[in-house]
């Protein structure tokens, strides 16, 4: 779990730590430092309160390739939940196949 959890974290977020650091994950949308409105990803109906319980998780060797997570409030979808985006660097291998003429 990074620094940037919002609220704070229940029995079920104990689990989700230990499942996580059982499987070498880490959870990508609390380790960046972005404003509340951009970290919660339910909204209680009516005015109530906000809260964050969906992940992006990731195995730790490819944290570096994480370049930023965050929710969006204001995407158009028929949810009481928000949308979260990741957003990171996929690097290829270039496979060289050698012809052999036969």
């Amino acid at each position: 779990m990074g620094k940037y959890g919002l609220g704070k974290r229940n029995d079920r977020g104990d689990r989700l730590v230990v499942f996580c650091a059982k499987h070498d994950l880490i959870i990508t949308n609390t380790c960046f430092d972005h404003h509340p409105r951009r970290r919660y990803t339910w909204k209680m109906p009516g005015d109530g309160g906000r809260y964050q319980i969906d992940f992006i998780m990731v195995k730790n060797r490819f944290k570096n390739q994480v370049k930023d997570s965050r929710s969006y409030s204001g995407a158009d979808i028929d949810s009481d939940h928000n949308l979260i985006m990741m957003k990171c660097n996929i690097n290829f291998k270039t496979i060289i196949m050698s012809v052999t003429d036969y």
